[in-house]
């Protein structure tokens, strides 16, 4: 609209110009109509007292180069000019219709474009509930799809939908011993409930024995309780175990007796050290909606009786420790899975960034267990967690239900085969150090001596690093170690020869091969190296760790900050511990199918007041406390699988009780290597001993000497 009242006023302007309205000359005007800028300065209003006229100020210039030179200075002199002139009626009244249209004109485009932003808020909104809409059609369709799921379920099977897609998992068989509490529905599986046989039948022991119900039976056991002074019988374990010693007799809530525990009063109760046994649950259930790269928390139950040093919570699939004190943890696992690339499992502590210990089982395509142990120590304040985490870097890694993936976690061995976590607590009083040190991320290929670095250690006195490969010691004690060491390899050699770790223990020049620990060779995948042990130790003394790998192999070794390449050692005052070390002897009498007691040849007795090595393979402890049993052991064998299993004896007559144990897969013709280790509480006069047992085959070959030893940790109760 501007540019049109500016060409009206300019084309008035023209005009005057023309009719020499300005004063000025022909010469002039027609010079202003070719010119290409004329400059108005501004408009006034009307004349005052006469309607027909306006005034125009104008400053009239030009690009020319021709302008005459006097108009140039008359300009010059007078800037401004006021011209006055006459429009006629008819001109006004044309100039304001025209002005009028302009505005009519002005108000229709402000009118249309109301309506466009209008009309575009409108698409806005209906591409939102278009979006919103699909969002609903794509939810439906995964139900639907879900749904076809649930329909495919098998008589004996239920449709689980707490994870997203639902999938079929097989109805839970109740066992021997128990009943069914609810039938399998086909969203919901069954649920068992133990019978107590001793309410059922008042005749299920000939009197005068006592009847106690045990989890899937009951024991027939006599008026007094085959245990000892200060033991009880735990129905749970079929066990004896030492009885809680509160500080002082007004301490005690609930005496020890033939079948219970003593309750003290809280914070009374006086142990030098602790113990809980569990594993994990549902190792049939682990659930593939938790996303298996992320990490997967397993959920713990217990197998001893509660006490006020631990308790199990399942709220958070974790473990707490009700007292401040020093954790020293093992756990043995096996899983049979052919996820690319490796299974890891870690011990954490979600109140510390870095995980405690953790191993890698490598992919595998036939359908065997291959397992791994770990250890860990760390210093507990009040209610600190412990968890169990399973995962892996294939997002495809599911559990055994899920046909159709070529890459599935297909197993995880039960506590029957392997297992238990063990957590053993330590007092303060019991003035024990940790030391925990993580690898160096190395490439390298021969003999590795291992470079550590992170140490954190609760003594430096005690236990220092130097050099990042000495682990010194400043006073004599009894050291416990477990070293897990996750690597990559490539070289066909890797695979043909195999690796093993060393420790070695130096003191005053000499040197000590403690063991070897064996594992089978591989290419292009990643595994884990793991060996533990328990050694006596002198001031002055030192640790050292070398990993062996074939020449032509490259190998890398992960560390810095992970959890897969850690060394975890606790260190005790001799006169709390003691340490006891032996050999395998007599292997060929291995050889076979039959299950077998391993015989051993002493080579480290700490204190002989509390070990005796038996000639018939069994260790007796004459002293009561706890004790942590390290076994690793290298072989050849085409069971289904071979199982290692330690076994205790309590009082004279006692049934023997698996306490720790470990399956290997079938090596196919090759060396292969497994370990265990585990905590237990025994009594004065109790047994332990260890069998291999083999599963459709036989034992071809066991290595001897220092490739399959034996270490026992005792501290006080």
């Amino acid at each position: 609209m501007a540019r049109i009242l500016l060409m009206l006023v300019l084309a008035a302007v023209q005009t005057l110009a023309e009719e020499d309205l300005f004063g000025l000359d022909a010469e002039t005007a027609g010079f202003l109509d070719d010119a290409n800028r004329i400059l108005l300065s501004g408009v006034t209003g009307e004349l005052p007292g006469e309607e027909d006229h306006v005034v125009l100020q104008c400053d009239v210039m030009s690009d020319d180069k021709d302008f005459p030179e006097k108009e140039l200075k008359a300009a010059k002199e007078s800037r401004y000019r006021f011209v006055d002139f006459d429009l006629p009626q008819r001109d006004q009244e044309l100039l304001k219709e025209q002005q009028n249209m302009l505005i009519h004109q002005q108000a229709i485009l402000i009118e249309q474009q109301d309506t466009l932003t209008f009309q575009q808020s409108t698409l806005i909104n209906q591409q939102e509930e278009l979006n919103e809409q699909q969002k609903e059609v794509v939810t439906f369709m995964e139900k639907s799809s879900s749904m076809d799921v649930c329909q495919t379920c098998a008589f004996d099977e239920y449709c689980s939908t707490d994870i997203d897609p639902p999938y079929c998992f097989p109805c839970r068989k109740c066992p021997k011993g128990y009943r069914v509490k609810s039938e399998c529905t086909r969203t919901k599986d069954a649920e068992c409930e133990d019978i107590d046989e001793c309410s059922q039948s008042a005749s299920a022991c000939p009197m005068p024995e006592k009847c106690v119900n045990t989890p899937g039976g009951f024991l027939c056991i006599g008026e007094l309780s085959t245990c000892t002074k200060e033991y009880f019988f735990n129905i749970g374990t079929t066990q004896c175990e030492p009885c809680t010693q509160c500080r002082h007799k007004s301490d005690v809530m609930t005496a020890c007796s033939a079948f219970a525990d003593a309750v003290c009063f809280p914070s009374v109760v006086k142990h030098m050290s602790d113990l809980w046994r569990g594993n994990i649950k549902n190792t049939t259930h682990i659930n593939p909606d938790q996303y298996m790269m992320a990490g997967i928390t397993l959920p713990l139950r217990s197998l001893t009786t509660s006490n006020d040093t631990f308790v199990v919570s399942h709220d958070t699939y974790s473990l707490s420790a009700r007292k401040p004190g020093v954790l020293w943890m093992d756990y043995n696992f096996a899983v049979k899975h052919s996820c690319i690339n490796y299974i890891q499992m870690t011990l954490k502590s979600p109140e510390m960034k870095l995980g405690l210990s953790g191993a890698r089982i490598e992919e595998a395509q036939d359908d065997v267990y291959h397992g791994a142990s770990l250890g860990a120590s760390m210093v507990a304040e009040e209610n600190e967690h412990i968890r169990l985490e399973l995962k892996s870097n294939n997002r495809y890694c599911f559990p055994n239900h899920f046909a159709g993936h070529q890459t599935r976690l297909k197993a995880v061995a039960d506590d029957s085969l392997s297992g238990p976590l063990s957590v053993l607590w330590l007092s303060n009083e019991m003035g024990a150090v940790t030391m925990t040190a993580r690898t160096r991320l190395t490439t390298y290929h021969s003999k590795w001596v291992s470079l550590f670095e992170h140490a954190k250690t609760t003594d430096p006195f005690i236990i220092n690093l130097n050099n990042n490969r000495r682990f010194t010691f400043g006073e004599a004690g009894v050291v416990k170690f477990t070293y897990n060491q996750a690597i990559y390899s490539i070289g066909e050699q890797c695979q043909k020869d195999g690796f093993s770790v060393v420790p070695r223990y130096l003191v005053n020049d000499t040197e000590v091969l403690l063991s070897r620990r064996y594992k089978s060779g591989i290419t292009r995948r990643d595994t884990s190296l793991s060996i533990s042990g328990v050694w006596p130790v002198d001031a002055n003394g030192a640790l050292v760790f070398q990993i062996n790998s074939p020449q032509n192999c490259q190998t890398r070794f992960y560390g810095d900050r992970s959890a897969v390449g850690v060394l975890n050692m606790i260190w005790l005052p001799a006169e709390h511990s003691a340490a006891f070390a032996a050999t395998l002897s007599k292997t060929r009498s291995l050889y076979g199918a039959q299950a077998r007691v391993l015989e051993f040849k002493e080579t480290q007795n700490s204190r002989k007041d509390v070990f005796h090595m038996m000639g018939n393979g069994f260790i007796k402890f004459q002293k009561p406390g706890r004790i942590n049993i390290n076994y690793h052991q290298k072989m050849i064998h085409s069971c289904d699988y071979a199982q290692l299993t330690a076994y205790y004896v309590g009082s004279v007559g006692q049934t023997p009780a698996p306490i720790v144990q470990q399956v290997l897969g079938r090596t196919d013709a090759s060396w292969d290597g497994l370990s265990m280790s585990g905590s237990y509480a025994v009594e004065a006069g109790s047994q332990v001993y260890l069998e291999m047992s083999c599963k459709r085959g036989r034992i071809n070959k066991v290595a001897e000497e220092e490739w399959s030893t034996l270490y026992i940790l005792w501290v006080k109760p």
